[in-house]
């Protein structure tokens, strides 16, 4: 079974139980619709599916209608961060800090702790050193992800790089080491110890955790409605049953000074990404095809 698969089960197993303890809609007076995008760790459909119970959660706290917002991949998210698309965002630390930075979105609430890649190989592949990767096919998921900007900092030379395989999801990435396409793969670290044949080679640097953010435009009222359910979802019965299905500890208050400093990541990565969305990033391929700049 794959290991999209076997997520996908455990979310449609677990959704009728919150439904079941959800508490009623608040009354609000003027209920409005805002979007809650999720970045594509995993694929769209899993997305939606994974978090719709902290999105049916929060609308069924505040009255309104907050609903997940998925992409492709990351070169299209990437493009949408850009187009001011979304009204509220969960996603990782570079992210979270190059809008606070650009765009004036407001940091909410934040996963507690931090969270690393790791660079991975498979099976009897004992690889000691990402310099033994030179010319070879290593999977990561797109630029800007977190992962392909930590698999491009360990090689500051372009003409010793490893053949960089684009994935659409870390699930994806681990797949294609495991059945050959790549020999190694920069997959998010807590991902690592659930498949016994994967080898580490080396762990990145670690980031805080994924981030709720939102855009200026949402009302003031609504920003504060958010973050206080988010910072109380681990004291509460449904808000608890929420955090167990989508495998998250709970969430903290948090703020722009420390996301910041991670949205140089995304500023000095050298994979060519023009903020207007106009061009696709050049150096990650999948397939030995540049990535398509289509949507």
């Amino acid at each position: 079974m794959s290991t999209s698969r076997s997520r996908g089960q455990l979310f449609r197993a677990a959704r009728p139980l919150i439904a079941a303890v959800l508490c009623a809609p608040f009354a609000t007076p003027f209920a409005d619709s805002f979007t809650l995008a999720v970045q594509p760790v995993l694929t769209p459909d899993l997305t939606r599916e994974a978090y719709a119970p902290l999105a049916e959660y929060l609308s069924a706290r505040t009255g309104h209608d907050i609903r997940i917002e998925t992409s492709r991949d990351f070169y299209s998210y990437w493009t949408r961060i850009n187009r001011e698309e979304f009204d509220f965002v969960l996603d990782a630390a570079h992210f979270t800090g190059y809008r606070a930075k650009n765009m004036n979105y407001q940091v909410l609430a934040a996963v507690p702790d931090t969270v690393s890649y790791s660079l991975v190989s498979g099976g009897d592949n004992l690889i000691f050193s990402p310099d033994e990767l030179v010319g070879r096919p290593v999977a990561t998921m797109g630029p800007p992800s977190l992962g392909a900007i930590r698999l491009e900092q360990l090689y500051d030379n372009p003409m010793r790089e490893p053949l960089f395989r684009t994935a659409d999801t870390a699930s994806e990435a681990i797949d294609m080491v495991r059945d050959g396409r790549a020999v190694a793969a920069m997959v998010p670290t807590p991902m690592v110890a659930q498949f016994a044949d994967l080898n580490t080679i080396q762990v990145s640097a670690a980031t805080p955790h994924i981030a709720v953010s939102a855009a200026p435009h949402v009302p003031q009222e609504v920003r504060v409605a958010i973050q206080g359910l988010l910072a109380r979802m681990s004291k509460d019965e449904a808000g608890n049953q929420v955090l167990t299905t989508i495998r998250l500890a709970g969430f903290e208050l948090a703020s722009e000074t420390r996301y910041l400093p991670y949205a140089e990541l995304i500023e000095s990565s050298r994979a060519q990404l023009n903020p207007t969305g106009a061009t696709a990033p050049k150096r990650i391929t999948k397939h030995l095809a540049l990535a398509s700049p289509a949507e």
